[in-house]
């Protein structure tokens, strides 16, 4: 057996999406871990590193699982573990090259494989792997000799001029932004979605600052933000009272010795975007906003679902009916479903569509509407991605509820369902927004009634249940595999989920419920208890009729305690049923098992006076209905 062995794969390709490196990446190691997994190969660590022109791994202490075995070749298994690894890397798109031979993320240039010392040679997607890698585009074009695996990375950086590792260059470019924040006296706020998609798409980073013209401070703050940050990918500058100032922090991904020019260039750049935003600004706001509205039939929602105007009229029927459910004000919710698209005909929106929502709110603002409309207005696109924040207000909440069923249900009405990986109108992601929403804002609401509410609004008020199960199960569907990743017992999900209860909130409450429950030492003791009891119930209990209690009867002080506690505890479930305390009634009833051991200690069920007998297994029945309310939880 070999040990000690080090191998490094670097797979160079044409310019990565600066969004998607992190997820690329880490789905390569991924992808790795399995396929070496599947093929007898382990490893002590493994260490990655990603720009936008490769994705590389490094294997420490690789080795064949299997020591008894005769053939030790690790070389005859990388090509198939990188293959495989490359061909199941999860992303959404892939694009051909090489004549339409190959597909990947990006076409492949150059391929390295080393082990130790060694080259490997072989042939991936046509591609014949090197000795070499490649170095800075702009800086250093020369091919790069790697002869072991120790050189790399750092030879990158002497050679190659590219740092590799991420959190170095993040790390270059928090202290370049710092550095000028202290000699402009400004402050930044770090968007860390931004500062992952910048140091994603270059290999050198240099941090510089320019400045642009007052005037466009005039621009409402969101919507410049959304300029700087979106259109330009550079950090906005704030004053200690939190106001924008005018200035842009940018990285480039080249060292150069004229510098002046290359800010000035990114002035004139974002002047030109700025000018534009200050006349879409004024000719957009000359518009009263329900002419905005009438202008949403131009927009094509789908072709055989309507225009934007079309859904715009769903969304208020849908969003009313919510908002009749939950008791908030209707006619606040039906002005912001009304105008909850309008900007979408603006000539800001369509010139910078990434402020879609923040124009609708500042537009809204400016026409005098109140806060929270128009709050709600910017907010319905809440959550757009997986970690995404909710809307801030239960109008906001409603508005997108109603936009993303709309949106589920109009997709499934016309055959477009998600397949595998595919999912071109992100109805996955629509679903999870509806679910977390419901969740976070506790709302009672019945997600079987929205989907038939809103299939009705496209079949002219015919019912289609098949449709309405098929939708409600997708969902499901979704909820299922969000408990799953938490790590809950598959089990007591698919036993609450089954009951068919069609209130997203009321299965959340039940299964984390049951789930911090049965983590409880106390909680198999009452099990335990139940089962115990079960036993001598099915065992004695021959007699189907009266099933009362003769409290006279009663010859131990532990027949009177479980009897009394019995009662005391079925009116306080009660109550605590009624405000959904699910995990505190699971906790009170926890109590019982002090009253069951005590009784069985003391008390024989099966005496010999028969009345006695029956008396005790009626008692024990009251008290097994009582923990039967675990079942009704589940």
């Amino acid at each position: 057996m070999v040990i000690n062995n080090t191998l490094l794969i670097e797979i160079g390709t044409e310019d990565l999406p600066g969004k998607k490196l992190n997820k690329i990446i880490l789905s390569f190691v991924e992808q790795i871990k399995i396929f070496s997994r599947k093929n007898n190969i382990k490893f002590d660590k493994l260490y990655w590193f990603a720009t936008p022109r490769r994705i590389a791994i490094k294997l420490k202490n690789i080795k064949k699982k299997n020591k008894n075995k005769k053939e030790d070749n690790i070389e005859s298994k990388i090509k198939i573990i990188i293959e495989k690894s490359l061909i199941n890397i999860k992303t959404t798109k892939l694009m051909y090259w090489n004549c339409r031979k190959y597909k990947f993320i990006r076409p492949i240039r150059n391929i390295l494989i080393c082990l130790n010392k060694k080259i490997i040679k072989t042939k991936i997607f046509g591609l014949k792997s090197t000795n070499t890698v490649n170095g800075h585009v702009l800086m250093n074009k020369n091919k790069i000799k790697i002869q072991n695996t120790d050189e790399y990375p750092n030879i990158l950086i002497k050679k190659g001029n590219v740092i590799v590792e991420s959190k170095i260059r993040r790390k270059i470019i928090k202290r370049g932004i710092k550095k000028i924040i202290k000699n402009i006296k400004g402050k930044i706020k770090i968007d860390h979605n931004l500062l992952e998609e910048i140091t994603s798409i270059v290999e050198w980073p240099v941090v510089l600052v320019g400045n642009f013209q007052e005037k466009f401070l005039k621009i409402p703050k969101e919507i410049l933000v959304c300029i700087i940050k979106n259109y330009q990918k550079c950090f906005p500058v704030y004053n200690k009272n939190n106001n924008l100032m005018p200035y842009f922090i940018f990285v480039i991904d080249i060292k150069s010795t004229n510098n002046e020019k290359i800010v000035k260039d990114n002035e004139n750049v974002i002047k030109s975007r700025l000018i534009d935003a200050l006349l879409f600004l004024k000719e957009d706001l000359k518009i009263k906003l329900k002419n905005y509205v009438n202008n949403l039939n131009n927009i094509l929602f789908h072709k055989r679902l309507g225009s934007m105007y079309d859904k715009t009229i769903r969304i208020i029927k849908i969003s009313s009916w919510i908002a009749k459910n939950i008791k908030i004000n209707l006619k606040d919710t039906i002005k912001t479903a009304k105008l909850s698209k309008f900007d979408l005909v603006t000539n800001m929106v369509f010139e910078f569509p990434e402020t879609q929502g923040i124009t609708g709110m500042q537009y809204a603002l400016y026409n005098k509407e109140k806060k929270e409309i128009a709050l709600a207005i910017k907010e319905h696109y809440y959550p757009s991605f997986s970690k995404d924040k909710i809307p801030s207000n239960k109008i906001g909440s409603t508005i997108s509820i109603a936009d993303k069923i709309d949106t589920i249900v109009g997709m499934f009405y016309v055959g477009n369902i998600p397949k595998s990986n595919k999912d071109p109108f992100a109805i996955r992601r629509s679903t999870i927004g509806i679910i977390r929403i419901i969740i976070s804002y506790k709302l009672n609401i019945d997600l079987l009634k929205i989907i038939k509410k809103s299939i009705e609004l496209y079949s002219n008020n015919k019912p289609n249940e098949k449709l309405q199960i098929k939708i409600f199960n997708f969902i499901m569907e979704r909820l299922k595999y969000k408990y799953i990743k938490k790590g809950y017992n598959l089990k007591d999900i698919l036993k609450i989920i089954k009951l068919k209860k069609n209130k997203l909130y009321e299965i959340d409450l039940k299964i984390k419920a049951i789930n911090k429950f049965n983590k409880l030492e106390k909680s198999k003791i009452l099990f335990e208890n139940y089962r115990r009891i079960n036993k001598i119930i099915i065992k004695f209990d021959k007699n189907t009729n009266d099933k009362t209690i003769n409290t006279m009867l009663f010859k131990f002080k532990e027949e009177r305690h479980l009897e009394k506690f019995i009662k005391h505890i079925k009116i306080k479930i009660s109550k605590m049923k009624i405000n959904n305390l699910y995990y505190e009634i699971l906790i009170e009833l926890l109590k019982i098992n002090k009253y069951v051991n005590n009784f069985f200690k003391k008390v024989l069920v099966n005496d010999v006076d028969k009345k006695l007998k029956i008396n005790r297994i009626n008692l024990l029945i009251k008290t097994k209905k009582v923990l039967e309310t675990i079942g009704k939880i589940l």
